[in-house]
């Protein structure tokens, strides 16, 4: 409350135009002196969407681990399922979540034991990049190559305008999200 109170003054006094160099604001007594430059950086969140949408989020580190090792990081919870996936681009100052930058939407595959399928998730992404930037053809033909755009279409999907509200709000941490443990 205090942090954000502060926050609110000193976004005040920059409108106003004073010196966040020379800024101080005595709060409970205590001097505080504003950072001349914010620290802004940016973070990803990773969340997992069931059939009944309910999320999980998932440590981008797990995600990391899942995409290089799968079967070593088997969720047996999406046992042969295709789940929804969503990643938020989330800027952060002083690190703390400010606004969602970006949201994302994929499918993923699991397979029986819960295994995800990395190696469809990363013809999708090649299959992204292809529809982006489209091969240039040798043989002079005018016809389109559709199968990228059909292999990128089978892994995306978009949410309801209540869902993508209810992840932007657990992107920013104003909203409780059961987190994924390891499998």
């Amino acid at each position: 409350m205090l942090l954000e109170t502060s926050t609110l003054i000193a976004e005040e006094l920059q409108k106003d135009g004073a010196n966040a160099e020379n800024t101080s604001l005595i709060l409970s007594g205590r001097q505080h002196r504003w950072p001349s430059k914010p620290t802004v950086s940016l973070s990803t969140r990773i969340f997992m969407i069931d059939q009944a949408n309910h999320f999980s989020r998932l440590s981008g580190s797990r995600f990391a681990a899942m995409l290089s090792d799968p079967s070593a990081h088997p969720i047996p919870q999406f046992a042969a399922q295709r789940v929804r996936g969503a990643e938020a681009v989330v800027e952060q100052a002083h690190r703390r979540p400010v606004k969602v930058i970006r949201m994302v939407y994929f499918m993923l595959s699991f397979n029986e034991r819960g295994v995800l399928d990395a190696d469809a998730l990363m013809r999708q992404a090649a299959a992204a990049l292809d529809t982006v930037l489209p091969q240039t053809r040798s043989n002079g033909s005018t016809v389109l190559d559709a199968q990228s755009r059909f292999v990128v279409s089978g892994g995306r999907w978009k949410p309801t305008p209540a869902l993508e509200a209810e992840l932007r709000a657990a992107a920013l941490g104003k909203q409780k999200c059961p987190v994924l443990n390891e499998g």
